[in-house]
C-alpha cells in the first residue's frame, strides 16, 4: 500500500498514469494528508524502490511505502449482508503446476471470469466436458474463485475512508480481527511502517464516520493512533480500470494474466460494463 503526496498527488493525469500501470491493483484518490492511495502487487519486492522511483518520476509526489505482510480480509468479499467474510486470510504460498490447458482456461477467465465452457473448450481444442473437469480442478485446487465486483456506492454507500492504525504489536491479533468481521470494512491489513494496520471502510453517509472514530475505534483498546483519509473517486479495482462508477477495462500484470494464449493487457475482464453486474476472477 502506498500514499501519494505533494503537488500532483491528486491531478488527473496523475492518476490516470496509476491506472494502467499493469503492476498496479487499487488506486483511489483522497482528501487528507495524502492525495492517492494505490495497492502495488509484485512477484518479489526487490524492485519496489525502482517502481515507486519510475512512477514519481515525471510528477511533484512523494510516496510512503506500507508492506503488507498479512490480509485479515479482503475486499472481493465485501457484500453486505449476502456472503460470509473471510476472516484472518492465510496468505501461503501458491506452489501449482499448471498444464497448458489448464494456463489457457485460466488466461480466459482472468480476461473474462463469465467466459462460456465452449469458449474455453475451443482454444484448448478440448470438448466443452473437458473444459468443465479442468474448470472444476482450478476452483477444487483453490486456484480459482468466483467474486462480484460491485462499486459501493451502487449499493447506496455513499462514504468509503481508508484508516491508518498505530496498533500495539500485542494487540495487533485481535483487533485486526475484530475489525475483519465488521460490516463496514472492505479492506484490511497488517503492514509494515509507520502504522501497522490498514484498512478500507464503507459506510452509509459521511456522517457516519464521527461514530465509527469514536464508538468503534475510540472504543478499541491497543490502539495508539490513527489517520483517516475519505476517498474521494475509484479509479482502480483488482485491475479493473474503473470511471464514474463503471469498469472500463482491465489493466494488469502478465504474470498473472497471461497464460499460453497471449492477451491484450488492456481487454475488460468483464462484458458489462457496469459496475455492480459484473464477476471477476482472483
Amino acid at each position: 500500500m502506498v500514499q501519494f503526496r505533494g503537488r500532483d498527488s491528486s491531478r488527473p493525469d496523475f492518476l490516470q498514469s496509476l491506472q494502467v500501470r499493469t503492476d498496479v491493483r487499487y488506486v483511489g484518490a483522497v482528501a487528507g494528508s495524502a492525495g492517492c492511495v494505490a495497492e502495488i502487487v509484485m512477484p518479489s519486492l526487490v524492485d519496489i524502490q525502482w517502481v515507486i522511483h519510475e512512477i514519481t518520476l515525471a510528477f511533484d509526489v512523494s510516496a510512503e511505502l506500507f508492506v503488507a505482510t498479512h490480509t485479515y480480509t479482503s475486499g472481493q468479499d465485501w457484500l453486505p449482508a449476502t456472503v460470509n467474510r473471510e476472516i484472518d486470510v492465510r496468505q501461503e504460498r501458491l506452489e501449482a503446476k499448471l498444464s497448458r490447458e489448464e494456463s489457457t482456461v485460466l488466461g480466459l477467465l482472468l480476461e473474462d471470469g463469465r467466459t462460456s465452457l465452449s469458449d474455453l473448450a475451443a482454444p484448448i481444442e478440448k470438448s466443452e466436458s473437458t473444459a468443465r473437469r479442468i474448470l472444476e480442478s482450478l476452483i477444487s485446487r483453490e486456484i480459482v474463485s468466483f467474486r462480484v465486483l460491485v462499486e459501493p456506492e451502487l449499493l447506496g454507500f455513499e462514504s468509503s475512508f481508508w484508516a491508518w492504525l498505530n496498533v500495539e504489536p500485542s494487540h495487533l491479533t485481535a483487533i485486526g480481527t475484530e475489525l475483519a468481521a465488521m460490516k463496514e470494512t472492505k479492506t484490511l491489513f497488517a503492514t509494515t511502517g509507520r502504522y501497522n494496520l490498514v484498512g478500507q471502510f464503507v459506510l452509509k453517509f459521511h456522517t457516519d464516520m464521527h461514530a465509527f472514530m469514536t464508538d468503534v475505534l475510540g472504543s478499541i483498546a491497543g490502539i495508539k493512533a490513527s489517520e483517516i483519509m475519505m476517498q474521494t473517486s475509484t479509479h482502480k479495482r483488482v485491475w479493473n480500470m474503473v470511471e464514474n462508477s463503471s469498469y472500463i477495462g482491465v489493466s494488469g500484470p502478465g504474470w498473472l494474466f497471461e497464460s499460453s494464449m497471449p492477451m491484450p493487457a488492456q481487454q475488460n475482464m468483464n462484458q458489462t460494463p457496469l459496475a455492480g453486474e459484473d464477476s471477476g476472477v482472483d
